[in-house]
């Protein structure tokens, strides 16, 4: 069975969504945007913003119910010697995110880029607005995943189809796979 929505529940969700990417991309577009401007995050003094950050994240690894252990190992081993790269890295990422979430470009990678940055900024003990907008960006993302039309207005309601024609993606056929049948069936395919 296929549920589907009337034009005018479409055209309503469609504006939901629009006011959830835009706040979404807001945030991550203008937090992108300082720290592009900043030379503790990509100039002479990189990487000294995500530095601090990272050893508060170490720092917390330490005490009960702040930042996991392993995590902590994590901040400490991995991305605290990959400082210089995350630097570049985490501003360019907030601020194509935002901007995709905003234009509705290439959104889903936009948004589970978003939700991957907040998540892991939760997981190394940095509160404020994360939850909330990691809570958006799942939303935004189940919406995605379940064929609600998110990027309806946007960009991608032209990209995705022209894209679609371009590059014609096929269905692969797997062993054991249920597929609509003529009549409204189900046909289990074996190949």
């Amino acid at each position: 069975m296929e549920v589907t929505m009337k034009g005018t529940e479409k055209k309503w969700i469609s504006y939901l969504w629009l006011i959830i990417r835009l706040y979404a991309g807001w945030q991550f577009l203008t937090a992108g945007w300082g720290k592009l401007g900043s030379p503790a995050w990509i100039g002479d003094k990189a990487p000294a913003g995500i530095t601090g950050f990272l050893k508060n994240g170490i720092a917390l690894a330490s005490q009960p119910h702040a930042v996991q252990p392993w995590y902590g190992a994590f901040l400490a081993h991995v991305a605290l010697p990959a400082a210089g790269v995350f630097s570049y890295v985490i501003p360019f990422g907030e601020f194509l995110a935002g901007a995709g979430m905003i234009l509705g470009c290439f959104t889903s990678v936009a948004v589970a880029g978003a939700a991957f940055m907040n998540l892991n900024y939760m997981m190394a003990g940095s509160i404020s607005t994360n939850p909330q907008l990691y809570t958006l960006e799942m939303i935004l993302l189940i919406a995605l995943l379940t064929g609600s039309p998110v990027y309806a207005i946007g960009v991608d309601r032209f990209l995705i189809p022209y894209l679609k024609s371009r590059y014609p993606f096929q269905e692969r056929k797997r062993p054991g796979m249920i597929r609509p049948g003529a009549g409204g069936g189900s046909v289990v395919t074996h190949s």
